[in-house]
Order: C-alpha cells, then structure tokens, then sequence
C-alpha cells in the first residue's frame, strides 16, 4: 500500500531556522516544529555569514529564528527558543506533506 500525500496550502512566509550543535533551545525548536508539523529550513548558525546574519538583526542567541515573506523579506525574527512568538506565526506558516495513512 503507498501513502498519498496530503498537501497542506501554500502559505505566503517561510521560517528559517539557524541552530548550532548540542543547543538545548534549538533542540527545543526542532522538536516543537516537527510536533506542529512545520515547513521549515534548518541553518547552521555556526556558519560566518549566518552568524552575521543574527548580528546584524540583534541576534546573539541560538536558536536564530527568520520568518521571511513570499519576497524574501525579513517579516519577524527572534533568538532562543519561544513559543509565544511561534504561536503567533504557527497558523501563518506551511506545514510538511503528511502521509494520508498518519493524517487518518
């Protein structure tokens, strides 16, 4: 039997996520948006250009969270793993296909 995938709408941002390795908080992060099921792009953030990325907005602490709009500009960004500012954004972002036999 193969699974149907189930495609969720496309929505108009994106998240990116810069994580750095043993990052309590990124692991939080990660955990939380693979339970939510969401849409996104995992960075290291131990990469210069990503590191300057964060400094640039402010950010000096992992995980660096990007919501970026359909034209790639900077919608919201926060540092550190927060789930009040990933509520806010949870019914704006795309969610991964999921299997129609995990969706049943």
């Amino acid at each position: 039997m193969s699974a149907t995938l189930i495609e969720a709408p496309v929505s108009e941002f994106t998240l990116e996520v810069y994580s750095k390795p043993a990052c309590v908080q990124c692991d939080t992060m990660k955990r939380q948006l693979k339970k939510k099921n969401i849409a996104h792009e995992l960075l290291d953030a131990t990469i210069t250009a990503n590191r300057e990325l964060g400094l640039s907005l402010g950010l000096m602490i992992a995980p660096m969270v990007i919501v970026r709009a359909a034209d790639g500009s900077i919608a919201d960004f926060w540092g550190g793993f927060n789930p009040i500012k990933l509520g806010e954004w949870d019914s704006k972002l795309d969610r991964q296909p999921v299997a129609a036999a995990e969706a049943a």
